[in-house]
């Protein structure tokens, strides 16, 4: 299997990640966390580990022309496509290459710190934690969100344990690693954040297709385990997954319930 890490794949699947991952959970989950983050015009908003940028793309009509919005990831490949949508789109955003736990900005930089579901790819969570409340201003405002559970995680989980061995499994769990909602309160009080309040929240990932679906796992989280599977076993797997993905059809798409800790944290 290959030793990739989290940013090496995320490089190699940014294309299908805004493809497939973005409409069919990343949007939503952003829309959700932008309107509980409630950004007010002129605002200076930073968007850490932005990925594709879809926070960033959608914060930036909300601050408006007075505004300013930036997103930072420390992999180069996620952010040409992040470049490239905010270009079609016609958005302004700056985009930067660089690491959470040495943000390359300023004290006191920015109104409000966005992060979605980048915080538990972090080797030194409290680091980039730290970072975060030093680049806000001293009533600013962080808005984090990190994965409490994912029905599509747990599906494939479950179809791998005929086709691999467990230690396997546990390999690709740990490439997506989630936090308690307890840690991440307690993360976030070591870092200095004076105000802390995680709520958790359900949502749903809307895939147009079961193909769509499956199309993802063969470039994303699944991919090296899947290339390492027999030509026979691997069409057996996806065989399966199919016909398990009917489970959660509703209408013309496939619904996998979702949860993830929002947390607001101030200076």
């Amino acid at each position: 299997m290959s030793a990739e890490g989290p940013a090496g794949l995320f490089a190699r699947i940014g294309e299908a990640y805004e493809r497939i991952q973005v409409p069919a959970i990343f949007a939503p989950a952003a829309q959700d966390l932008l309107r509980t983050a409630a950004l007010q015009p002129g605002e200076r908003v930073l968007d850490v580990a932005c990925g594709t940028g879809i926070v960033a793309r959608l914060a930036a009509p909300q601050v408006g022309p007075s505004g300013r919005v930036v997103g930072l990831d420390l992999n180069e490949g996620m952010l040409a496509v992040a470049r490239a949508q905010a270009e079609a789109h016609g958005l302004s955003v700056e985009w930067h290459q660089g690491d959470a736990t040495h943000l390359p900005f300023s004290d006191a930089a920015f109104d409000v710190v966005l992060c979605q579901q980048g915080l538990q790819f972090m080797p030194d969570r409290r680091a980039a934690l730290r970072e975060m409340r030093r680049v806000l201003v001293p009533r600013g405002r962080a808005w984090l969100s990190v994965w409490q559970y994912r029905e599509d995680h747990e599906l494939w989980d479950r179809l791998l344990v005929g086709y691999v061995a467990p230690e396997v499994v546990s390999r690709i769990q740990a490439r997506s690693p989630r936090i308690a909602g307890e840690d991440l309160e307690n993360d976030l009080r070591a870092a200095g954040f004076g105000l802390v309040d995680v709520a958790l929240r359900h949502l749903t990932a809307r895939y147009a297709s079961h193909d769509l679906f499956v199309e993802y796992q063969l470039t994303g989280r699944m991919a090296s385990v899947l290339d390492d599977l027999t030509e026979s076993a691997r069409a057996a797997l996806m065989a399966e997954a199919r016909g398990a993905l009917e489970a959660y059809r509703d209408g013309d798409v496939i619904a996998m319930p979702q949860r993830a800790y929002v947390a607001l944290a101030r200076p």
